[in-house]
């Protein structure tokens, strides 16, 4: 088995990583700013703050290991993405090289593409990336390719769209099952909108597929499971036994709601959630099925299930 880094591993994808990994009988190595005691015989901690390790940290940190799992993002602090994403991959490549990394797993993001509307988007497809959280992972993305193919390491790159489970740190699969619930929920324009998303199981099951993948290549791969909003919307109405909603608006007047609801924040369409209720694109992830065998396998009505459950205890609390 292999001894494997670690780098966000206290995050939502590193929480639901390292037990599977510890599970299949690696060793892991995990990065944290503050000094914990080790409870499982396979993980090890190091502490080490990657916005102000120096290069030596780095080495230590990655020293006696075979790959990297660079899970480290920054998602609210803006001045914070930069350094992290850019600078202290940069870094990392640099301390990978001395250390002989042979394989460096980077989680990026399906956001690199750019607020794609409609179409089939796929790995080679152009980006466009805005946002500083884009753009910063975008440049993350180009930093660990430029590495492999200097140094002739393996690299695997993972773009998923929404990840989802009943712990997501984002609420907007919270706010649509309440929206639901509350009878509230209305489609938006002519049906075929898509809802791109990737349950956290399925991330965790291509992370631990890559680690075994053969070819010493730079492999990227979208990880999404494109579900029509109409069938999103039905299995969340099964899951919580409500009415399946049927009102169907007009796009235009689905935007001026939108509008009026920056002045009304209690109202419960936004113009980002407007534009996820009526995207069209799908992120295809033929590259993962073809290359490592990955499928979404993830059940929505056992996902959502899992969901709604505990959006019921939250909603119970006093």
């Amino acid at each position: 088995m292999a001894r494997i880094a670690i780098t966000g591993g206290s995050g939502f994808i590193g929480k639901h990583l390292i037990p599977k990994l510890i599970s299949d009988k690696h060793e892991v190595r995990l990065a944290t700013r503050t000094e914990r005691p080790t409870t499982e015989a396979q993980t090890s901690y190091f502490q080490l703050d990657l916005l102000t390790a120096s290069d030596k940290e780095l080495e230590l940190f990655l020293d006696g290991c075979e790959i990297i799992i660079h899970l480290a993002g920054e998602i609210s602090n803006q001045s914070e993405m930069r350094p992290l994403h850019v600078g202290a991959t940069r870094r990392l490549t640099r301390a990978a090289t001395e250390k002989n990394i042979a394989h460096w797993i980077q989680m990026s993001s399906c956001g690199v593409y750019g607020p794609v509307r409609s179409g089939v988007v796929q790995e080679s497809t152009p980006k466009a990336p805005v946002g500083e959280y884009e753009v910063t992972k975008w440049e993350a993305e180009e930093i660990v390719r430029g590495w492999g193919a200097f140094n002739g390491r393996k690299v695997t790159i993972f773009r998923p769209s929404i990840i989802w489970s009943s712990t997501m740190p984002n609420n907007s699969l919270r706010a649509l099952i309440s929206v639901v619930r509350r009878k509230l929920f209305f489609f938006v324009g002519a049906p075929g909108s898509i809802y791109p998303c990737v349950h956290i199981d399925d991330v965790v099951r291509a992370v631990t597929m890559a680690i075994k993948r053969q070819d010493n290549d730079i492999a990227i791969f979208n990880l999404s499971d494109n579900i029509p909003i109409e069938r999103l919307i039905a299995t969340i109405a099964e899951v919580n036994s409500s009415p399946v909603p049927s009102v169907r608006t007009p796009e235009v007047i689905a935007k001026a709601i939108a509008s009026v609801a920056r002045l009304l924040p209690f109202l419960p369409l936004t113009s980002s959630r407007l534009n996820a209720l009526t995207s069209r694109a799908e992120y295809c992830s033929a590259a993962a099925r073809n290359v490592l065998g990955w499928q979404p396998q993830k059940s929505l009505k056992d996902g959502l299930a899992e969901f709604t459950n505990v959006v019921t205890v939250k909603d119970q609390k006093p």
